[in-house]
């Protein structure tokens, strides 16, 4: 496996939606019951701190951080 850490862009949600489902199914990584859409998602997360393993077109994993607080 050959991939970069990159910084997550809007055009790679579609892929990131799909591993945000997969882990929903599992129960382990998140409270969410269905993975949200772009706007809620992008809304909620920090926009400095989004990056994606990718190789290529493919993301393998990505990763984000949310305030913990909104005051």
């Amino acid at each position: 496996m050959n991939y970069q850490i990159e910084p997550l862009q809007s055009e790679d949600w579609r892929q990131v939606r799909s591993i945000y489902e997969e882990s929903i199914s599992t129960g382990v990584s998140t409270f969410d019951t269905k993975p949200p859409n772009w706007k809620d998602w992008d809304s909620s997360r920090l926009p400095s701190c989004r990056l994606v393993a990718r190789d290529g077109k493919y993301i393998y994993g990505w990763v984000s951080l949310s305030p913990a607080s909104s005051t």
